[in-house]
């Protein structure tokens, strides 16, 4: 059984997109945990209605703005309590296009209690090893290739985050909440990589659709994570002095 944990934030139609193309292309053995929030409206009720009626579903109404950090540990958290051993990361602008076996993957995992996070494909080139160097968050570009069976990937310790793991991975290593309002992406990883056992790949046998978009009160909000404030708050938490840079 897989999680999959999907949090959305008033991008209500990339969200209603990407939930259709998991409908269309629903893997199987799998329940999708929704966690929004940004507003209540009837059309969403509506919606949610349709897909309980399609594929098993639960759908939480969190605090507005309660940040993504904090409304993926709560849909963890769910799986957890539901016994669900592993977990699709997702977002409301990744769409499914096409059918996906994740048993492959799943095997991966269970090869080495080591194995912990597999990114997939998402058209989106955001994959690096991570050093701290001068005070700053280094990217570097690496190339570790492993070949399990028929499936090719590559270890790196950021991926994007689209990826499969095991529930507990992200029990030991949840999202930091300091991080809700700022890029809380590569905090993740780092910490995934200095504070626990799990080594995190990338594979291109799963691919999906990333799209973007959404309302200038969106836009407004996601501004944060770029912003000096942002930035600041996750180089004080690390003691950097200076943003990352892409070797």
């Amino acid at each position: 059984m897989i999680g999959i944990i999907l949090t959305t934030f008033l991008r209500d139609n990339l969200f209603f997109k990407t939930v259709q193309s998991i409908i269309d292309f629903y893997p199987g053995d799998s329940i999708l945990l929704i966690a929004d929030q940004g507003y209540h409206s009837a059309e969403k009720d509506i919606f949610i209605d349709y897909v309980k009626s399609q594929i098993p579903c639960e759908y939480y109404a969190l605090p507005f703005d309660i940040g993504k950090s904090s409304a993926r540990n709560y849909l963890v958290n769910i799986a957890k309590q539901k016994n669900i051993p592993y977990i699709l990361v997702s977002s409301d602008n990744i769409q499914f296009t096409q059918p996906y076996d994740f048993q492959p993957i799943i095997e991966f995992l269970e090869s080495d209690i080591n194995n912990g996070i597999i990114g997939f494909n998402i058209n989106y080139k955001w994959m690096y090893d991570l050093e701290i160097k001068n005070k700053r968050f280094h990217l570097i570009k690496a190339n570790h290739p492993v070949e399990y069976k028929k499936i090719k990937l590559w270890q790196f310790d950021l991926v994007p985050q689209f990826f499969l793991t095991k529930t507990q991975v992200l029990i030991d290593n949840p999202w930091n909440p300091e991080f809700d309002h700022c890029d809380e992406h590569i905090p993740f990883f780092w910490d995934l990589k200095t504070k626990t056992i799990y080594k995190s790949y990338w594979t291109n046998s799963v691919s999906a659709k990333r799209t973007s978009g959404g309302s200038d009160e969106y836009n407004q909000y996601r501004s944060r994570c770029t912003s000096k404030e942002g930035r600041k708050i996750v180089q004080t938490h690390y003691g950097l002095t200076d943003w990352i840079v892409i070797e």
